[in-house]
Order: structure tokens, then C-alpha cells, then sequence
């Protein structure tokens, strides 16, 4: 058994040193193997790559694979096709959604961060060309390619570790075929695209090699030295490969950081922690780096519609643990009935049961997960410290901190108290996702411990029989055995109605309006936070547009809090008679009603086919209806707004001190939405009305002081029942009021409140309470920060 000895005399490091290189196994075939010329060496690896493909191919199902058919065509497949298709090519996200305050130009410099730092997006590029340019033929066969390129990266480092063949022809298959690789398919994109965590894996099993990381032997014993190749090896992975992902960067720094301090126990040195604390913290770096690059090199005019939302807070780090026993369990829909029937019990009576379950290693997996749990608490430092123990470790670690109330818990809680409800560690979620690493060590480890199996079982065999002729036909039965039992699902392809339907529409569209024109969506909806918008239908099908057309512009999404969204939320509340002259004026040609996301499509048509007097287009699904808006805008000579002017004073304003929030984005209970002269819109609350006026819109500050002025108009208040103005926010869960005023006036006012918001407020509140027989138009609030 390959083991590693802590002594760090000259002599026996080097030696060590040397096996770890020939990949650290005593069999003598093995270190002739790795001494063999790099053509023999590329031969085996391009024999098991082609292995591979037929094997994925026929399992899979390629063959019946559509490349220009989306194999997903709704939920968070149609955001993967417009950020990591459509966007890395055309790079016009920025520049078609988010009217009418999307980019007037397009940031070039996007290419060359895409490049350095997001590595799946030169993945997608090679599609592209290798598609002909069709989006939908990019993505399906960069989803593809993610399956050979996860095999080639787990094959090469299985053979770094010491695994020869077949044993490393098992586990780099099995790991490319885990059950999370095809449930995650093109909706999760990014979780497909896990062909670097072998490499992460490779860099820190580094930490506890026999010749420290970035260190060489010379006269006064180890020194530090940038040449070693794995040093500069781990720095480009994390600098530039590994990064396009924070997920998966964050999981190695905390997995390299908790490692190393056990290295250097191990090797009675400081230099393992040296090395794995300061890989942490440049990979950390890197992810900080990559934000701030974002920042500065973004253009202001962005921020109108893109402030960076949290898409979840304190108590994420439950929401999607990672669950021993659907590790353990069998997969989903397995091929034997009774252990499919066991599976589905378990789905159906066990809370928390939802990504999390792509988690299932299958029954060869597993078994290597609890095999390397075993090595790594045995008593005997031979085997905790072999291969497979020394996994184990870092599995136990993984597992520790990725389980429901584990350590990533802790780590949210403790920047919950410290640090407040924005910071990204309150924040984190998706632990179950460092299956990746996980998964990586369990397959290892159960072809490792087959292979030591097979060299015990060759002793007690006639030495006539060959090496090979006792592991290939061991191998082939637990392998084809794991498959059978891990991989029941081939590759699936939606049915493509709805992508070809708005292929047609959206293409007659495009050919029938002006260059460049916008067009309103409706129904209103907030980026990530509207969910499901209805039964079966994610707020992220108001992609389809965007991503069946070229050059026309659309109103999609934009972050909560956001001028963008106080501004669809000003047109979606005005009437038909009041909204179509606002939209004249923003420059619309067009509106788009989105029929499958409302209840009752027909109502709403009914009302612009009375004000516009004609009817709309419907598309072949009848998804979509479309009103033309141009012959209303030049019948009513309906003069458009300078909205370079316009959107350079939001950007002033948005960049200053102090921020304005329209009456048109609170949510209300009572009042109704009216244009101004102006343009602007307010709530007015008649005197018969009782209730909120407005609340919300639940926003974010950072710790300080603030003041808020409510702006009103038309106020008619009896001095006995006056009007209620609060500022409320929520303090690790819990509802408070941060200040409190009474107006009893009859004539115009704008009251101010002051107000401190602490590290653990959240979801910050403006109310107008108003009660019977009082009367007021809320026009909005602007908020300053002071210095009191």
C-alpha cells in the first residue's frame, strides 16, 4: 500500500517524491507506463477518450440528439441560452433588454474578461464555430462536449494519482456520467461544467505530497521557488480556469484552507499550511478580484437596471444541503423497479428534497464515499494516510461542511451577527453542489481499493495468469455493473413547438418593425424574484423573446429596487389609456402581452384592442399577443423624451448621496395610480379609502444613518385623524420600526424622518398609513445618508 512518511530526511522525501511522480504505486508495469514516450502516452489517452464517446453515446442516447432543437426550452435552460449562448456571442444583454434603459452601447471589453475569466465561455465560442453560429446548435453541443471534457480531466488525474488502467478508465467514466451531470443538463449550465474539479481535487491532494508545493531541496533544506511546475500549474488553474465558476472556486478554498493545517500536522511542517492557507486566499482573491473588475470597468448607465440583488439570504445555507442518505440511495427512476420504488418513498415523506437530489453517487459510488469515511477514522495511520484515506479526509470535510446544519451554517450565522444580511457568506447557499468534489474522491477510492483487491487475489491465483487477464474481467463486471445501476437516463429533447412557434413570430416581428425598436412586456415581472409566474411557467420564459430575435429591444426583468423596475411597475399599474402615451413617450413601437403568464389573457386583450382600436397578433401557441403601438403614437403627435438626457440625471442621482424612490414602485392596498402633467405618477388616496397607501419596496441599506422625505400633494388631513409615515425593516427575522411620524396638515408637505439602519437590518420599509376621511397623493420618498 502506497502510504506517505512524515520524516522529511533528504533521502526518503525524494524517494517518496519520485513514486508520487510515477504516480505513486510499487508495480513496476505502472512506472514503465509512465516512462513510456509521450506518444504511447497521448495513444492510451485518445483510445479512452474514443472509448468513452462510444460508451456515452450508446448509453445516452446521442445518436437521437436534435443539435437544432433546444434539449430544454423553459425554467433556467432559456437564462443558460441567453447568458452563456446568446450573450457570449452577440454580447447584446446588456444592450436589448432592459428598456428603455438598456446600454446604448456594447461593452467590448467583455470578451477579453470572458476569456481570462470564464473559461466555459471559450467552450461556447468553440461551439459556435463548430455549430455554424446557430444558438441553440452552440449550447446542446457544448453540453455534450462537457461529458468528454469532465473524462479527460478525471482520466489524466486519476493517472497522476497512482490509478492505472482499466481502474482509471472506470472512475473518469462514472465520474462523467454521475446522475448530477445529466439532471443538471443545459438548465444548470454551470453545474454541468465540471471538467476543472479534478484539477482542483489534483491540487490539493498536493498539500500533503512529500515535496512541499512551490518548494524545492537545497543546501539549507526546503526552499521556496515559483519554478516548481505544480506551483505555477495551481496558480494559472485558480487565476484564470477555474474562476468562471464561484461556486466551485469557493468550495476549493475552503476545502484547501481546512486541509492544510492536517498536512502539516501530518508532515510536522508549517509549510503545508503556508501553502494551502495562501492558495485559499488567492482563489478567494480571485473571485473579490473578478467582482471588482465587473465594477470598474462596467458602464454606470447599467445600474439603472442592475444593482446586484441578493437572491437569497440568512437561512440559505439549509435550503439546499447536502443529504448523506440521498448520497447513499438509489437514483431516481432506476431501471430496477423495487429500488426506484425505495427512492420515490423516500422523495415523497422527507422535507428539503429538491436540487439536492442530483446528488446520488449510485451503489459503486457510494460505496467508495463510505470507504473513504472508513479509511479516513481508522485507527492505523497506514491506511488514513494512504490514497484512499487521505480522500476520505477531505470527503469527511466536504461532507461536514455541506450538510444540513453543518459547518456552512455556522459560517452563515456567524456573518449574520458580524457582518449583516448582504454579505456574501450570510448569503451562501448550495452546498449540495460540492457533490462535484465529493463525487471525484468515492470514485477514485472504489477503483483504487478493486485494484489492491485484484493484486491481493493474483498472489492466491497460478502466477501463469497474466495481470491483465485477472483485472479485465473483474473490472468489466463491476463496471458494467455500476453503469447499469447508476446511468438509467439518456439525454431527453423537450418538444420544440414553442422555440419553432416563436421562431416565426418573433422573425415576423423583427422584419415588420423599425430597427432597434422597443417593445413592452407585460406581464411585470423582477428578475429571479417573481418565480412562478403561474402554474408550469418560470418568470425566465419572458426570455423567449429575446432570444428568438436580433435587434429588437425588450423591457425584461431588472433587479428589485432597481429605477428599471420602478418604472415597469409605474406602466403595468396605469391604465391602458394612460399607459400607451407614457410608452409613446419612452419610444415604444410596440407591446407584448405574454398570455400563458396571466390568468385571463383575453380580459387584458380586450381592453388595449378598445383603446387602440385594432387587433393583436397572436403567435402559433398562442403564447404571445403583440399590439403595434405606432399608428396610436403618430395619431396623438406624441412628442418622445430625450432619454440620453433623461438617463444621465438617474445615473447623477443614482451615484450621489442620496436616492429617490417613484410612488409607482410601493405596493398599495388602497388608491389608485394617476399620470401627472409631468409624467411622473402617484398613488392618490380618496377620502373614503382606509388602509396602506403604500409600503415597502423592501430595499437595502447599508449600516448608518439616513433620513427620508415623504413627498405628498393634495393633502386634505383632519387635525383628529391624522396620516401614519413609519420606516420598518427586518432585524435577523424579526419585524422593527425604525421611526414613526403623525401629519395632520391641509396643505402640501414633505415630512422627514430620521432613521439608523444596524448590521442585521434587511428588507427595509417607507409606509403611509392613511385612515377614513383623510386625502393625499403620494408622489414617493427620497432617502440621503448622513453623517449623524
Amino acid at each position: 500500500m502506497q502510504t506517505d512518511s512524515p520524516v522529511e530526511k533528504k533521502p526518503a522525501v525524494l524517494r517518496e517524491f519520485r513514486l508520487e511522480r510515477s504516480g505513486g504505486l510499487i508495480d513496476r508495469l505502472l512506472e514503465r507506463v509512465a516512462a513510456a514516450p509521450r506518444a504511447r502516452y497521448f495513444g492510451r489517452g485518445l483510445v479512452a477518450l474514443i472509448a468513452f464517446s462510444i460508451l456515452f453515446g450508446w448509453l445516452a442516447g446521442v445518436g437521437h440528439v436534435q443539435l437544432d432543437h433546444p434539449l430544454a426550452y423553459n425554467g433556467d435552460a432559456l437564462e443558460t441560452l441567453a447568458y452563456f449562448d446568446h450573450d457570449y456571442i452577440a454580447n447584446d444583454f446588456d444592450t436589448r433588454l432592459h428598456a428603455p434603459f438598456e446600454l446604448e452601447h456594447k461593452q467590448n471589453w467583455y470578451y477579453i474578461y470572458n476569456a481570462l475569466f470564464q473559461s466555459n465561455s471559450n467552450l461556447i465560442w468553440l461551439a459556435h464555430l463548430a455549430g455554424g453560429g446557430s444558438m441553440v446548435r452552440t449550447l446542446n453541443l457544448a453540453y455534450l462536449a462537457t461529458f468528454l471534457l469532465v473524462f479527460l480531466s478525471a482520466y489524466w488525474v486519476c493517472g497522476r494519482l497512482g490509478l492505472g488502467d482499466p481502474y482509471r478508465f472506470g472512475a473518469a467514466s462514472l465520474y462523467a456520467l454521475m446522475p448530477y451531470h445529466f439532471q443538471r443538463s443545459v438548465n444548470h449550465f454551470w453545474e454541468s461544467s465540471y471538467y476543472l474539479t479534478p484539477l482542483l481535487a489534483l491540487v490539493i491532494l498536493h498539500l500533503w505530497s512529500a515535496r512541499p508545493l512551490a518548494h524545492r531541496w537545497g543546501p539549507q533544506g526546503w526552499q521556496f521557488t515559483w519554478r516548481d511546475p505544480r506551483a505555477i500549474f495551481a496558480l494559472v488553474l485558480i487565476l484564470f480556469l477555474s474562476s468562471f465558476h464561484p461556486y466551485h472556486q469557493f468550495f476549493f478554498a475552503i476545502l484547501a484552507a481546512s486541509v492544510a493545517p492536517l498536512a502539516a500536522l501530518y508532515r510536522k511542517s508549517w509549510r503545508p499550511l503556508m501553502v494551502g492557507v495562501g492558495l485559499a486566499i488567492l482563489a478567494m482573491g480571485v473571485l473579490l478580484l473578478k467582482d471588482g473588475i465587473t465594477h470598474a470597468l462596467v458602464s454606470p448607465e447599467l445600474a439603472l437596471s442592475i444593482n446586484g440583488q441578493a437572491i437569497s439570504g440568512y437561512g440559505s445555507a439549509e435550503v439546499f444541503p447536502l443529504k448523506l442518505t440521498q448520497m447513499l440511495l438509489p437514483v431516481q427512476g432506476h431501471r430496477w423497479h423495487a429500488l426506484a420504488a425505495v427512492r420515490a418513498m423516500y422523495d415523497a415523506a422527507n422535507p428539503l428534497n429538491n436540487e439536492n437530489q442530483t446528488t446520488t453517487l449510485g451503489l459503486l459510488g457510494s460505496f467508495g464515499l463510505l470507504a473513504g469515511l472508513a479509511l479516513a477514522l481508522v485507527p492505523s495511520s497506514r491506511w488514513r494516510m494512504s490514497r484512499g484515506g487521505k480522500m476520505g479526509v477531505i470527503t469527511l470535510l466536504a461532507v461536514l461542511f455541506a450538510s444540513m446544519g453543518g459547518i456552512s451554517s455556522l459560517i452563515s450565522t456567524v456573518s449574520m451577527v458580524l457582518m449583516g444580511p448582504t454579505f456574501i457568506l450570510t448569503q451562501a447557499r448550495g452546498w449540495d453542489r460540492m457533490i462535484i468534489f465529493v463525487g471525484f474522491f468515492s470514485y477514485f477510492t472504489a477503483f483504487w481499493l478493486l485494484g489492491k483487491g485484484v493484486f491481493c487475489l493474483r498472489r492466491h491465483l497460478p502466477a501463469k495468469l497474466s495481470r491483465a487477464a485477472i483485472a479485465w474481467p473483474i473490472f468489466m463486471v463491476v463496471f458494467g455493473a455500476a453503469l447499469w445501476d447508476q446511468v438509467p437516463y439518456v439525454i431527453s429533447q423537450q418538444n420544440s413547438d414553442h422555440f419553432l412557434s416563436d421562431q416565426r413570430f418573433f422573425g415576423r416581428l423583427e422584419a415588420t418593425l423599425p430597427a432597434q425598436a422597443r417593445v413592452m412586456q407585460l406581464p411585470f415581472l423582477v428578475h429571479h424574484v417573481s418565480a412562478w409566474v403561474q402554474p408550469g411557467v418560470y418568470y425566465t420564459d419572458a426570455l423567449r423573446p429575446y432570444l428568438s430575435s436580433k435587434m429588437l429591444h425588450f423591457t425584461y426583468g431588472g433587479d428589485q429596487g432597481s429605477v428599471q423596475i420602478q418604472w415597469l411597475k409605474t406602466v403595468t399599474d396605469l391604465p391602458a389609456d394612460q399607459s400607451a402615451p407614457y410608452l409613446c413617450r419612452y419610444g415604444f413601437s410596440g407591446v407584448l402581452l405574454q398570455r400563458n403568464m396571466v390568468n385571463d389573457p383575453t380580459a387584458m386583450e380586450q381592453v388595449w384592442v378598445a383603446h387602440l382600436g385594432a387587433l393583436p397578433w397572436v403567435s402559433d401557441d398562442r403564447n404571445f399577443s403583440f399590439f403595434d403601438l405606432r399608428t396610436f403614437c403618430a395619431s396623438h403627435a406624441i412628442a418622445p423624451l430625450d432619454l440620453h438626457a433623461l438617463k444621465a440625471s438617474l445615473i447623477e442621482k443614482n451615484e450621489g448621496a442620496s436616492h429617490s424612490i417613484a410612488a409607482a414602485a410601493f405596493p398599495h392596498l388602497i388608491g389608485h395610480v394617476a399620470s401627472e402633467p409631468d409624467g411622473n405618477v402617484a398613488i392618490v388616496g380618496t377620502a373614503e379609502e382606509n388602509g396602506w397607501l403604500g409600503f415597502g419596496p423592501y430595499e437595502s441599506l447599508k449600516p448608518g444613518h439616513y433620513q427620508v422625505r415623504f413627498n405628498l400633494a393634495d393633502i386634505d388631513i383632519p387635525p383628529d385623524n391624522p396620516i401614519t409615515l413609519d420606516v420598518a425593516a427586518q432585524r435577523f427575522g424579526r419585524d422593527v420600526q425604525l421611526a414613526q411620524a403623525k401629519i395632520a396638515v391641509t396643505e402640501n408637505a414633505r415630512p422627514v424622518l430620521s432613521f439608523t439602519v444596524a448590521p442585521g437590518d434587511s428588507l427595509l420599509q417607507y409606509r403611509i398609513y392613511k385612515p377614513r376621511g383623510a386625502s393625499v397623493r403620494f408622489e414617493g420618498v427620497e432617502i440621503l445618508k448622513t453623517d449623524e
